[in-house]
């Protein structure tokens, strides 16, 4: 009877010892590195489970509208977009063509087509984030507000992590693996604003949610994935991809983009525009090549 009630007097001794380890490292890492273990384990509970494409994708784009897309710009220069011999969408940017006829003019459905076929193209569909390559797919472009000069816009895409995922092999790292998915459903929420030369852009961080978690959930669990693989933070992510999705529409001189590669051939700038309850974008003509 001594021996078993020595025992019990061990095991709680251990139990008690473990909880305040637990409790105290708990406080250190929080004190640390500002990092609450209790939420995260929330977090990537929430970010494992099944998604619901319907509820993050309201307002998807299509092949429909690259065929509408397309049309909209072959119809003011010819041939700009093309197929390959698979049927493949192409767009020339390095080919000859005559000049604009018209100013372009494509909703965001439209806009999201065409801007998914330049990162597909050019970029390979991959996005780098902190050294590592992930391909990227476009699959929702929503112009919440425009005026001439600036817009808000709401874009959804996949990010798929799956490759990342097979480098996750030691502790702690692989305890956390399973909580992974393989894809990550991008919610980024941005302000764009026209700069003062043609062409030029400028963005600014809205919000950036990560499939069904929210804002603010996202935000925590990305300052520990920061903490542990310099990932970058939640706006900093939010702002590649803004860039990359506006240098895929506008683009410059060092990235091959919509709006800029068509400057040669008689556009002059870019706006926003909205008319008849729809919002657009628009590739301006200069009105001197039509004359």
């Amino acid at each position: 009877m001594k021996f078993i009630k020595k025992l019990f007097i061990f095991i709680f001794v251990i139990i008690v010892i473990a909880l305040a380890a637990s409790i105290g490292g708990y406080i250190y890492v929080y004190k640390t590195y500002d990092i609450d273990l209790i939420k995260n384990v929330k977090e990537l509970k929430n970010l494992s489970a099944p998604v619901d494409e319907s509820v993050i994708i309201t307002h998807p784009f299509n092949e429909d509208d690259m065929v509408d897309a397309k049309d909209l710009v072959n119809q003011s220069i010819k041939d700009f977009i093309t197929s390959d011999e698979l049927l493949n969408n192409v767009i020339n940017f390095d080919g000859t063509h005559s000049l604009m006829t018209s100013s372009i003019k494509v909703n965001d459905k439209q806009v999201g087509a065409l801007a998914n076929q330049v990162i597909t193209q050019e970029l390979d569909g991959k996005i780098t984030i902190a050294d590592n390559e992930f391909p990227l797919t476009m699959r929702q472009v929503v112009f919440d507000y425009v005026s001439d000069n600036e817009a808000n816009i709401n874009l959804v895409a996949t990010i798929d992590v799956s490759s990342f995922k097979e480098t996750l092999k030691a502790f702690p790292f692989s305890y956390i693996k399973p909580y992974i998915p393989d894809v990550f459903y991008v919610s980024s929420t941005f302000n764009t604003k026209k700069g003062t030369e043609a062409f030029s852009f400028n963005v600014k961080h809205n919000q950036l949610t990560i499939n069904q978690l929210t804002s603010e959930e996202t935000t925590d669990l990305f300052h520990t994935i920061d903490v542990i693989f310099k990932f970058g933070s939640c706006e900093s992510l939010n702002l590649m991809i803004a860039n990359t999705f506006m240098n895929a529409l506008i683009g410059s001189e060092s990235e091959k983009g919509l709006a800029y590669s068509l400057k040669e051939y008689g556009a002059k700038d870019y706006c926003f525009s909205y008319e008849d309850d729809t919002c657009y974008f628009k590739v301006l003509v200069d009105l001197l090549h039509i004359i």
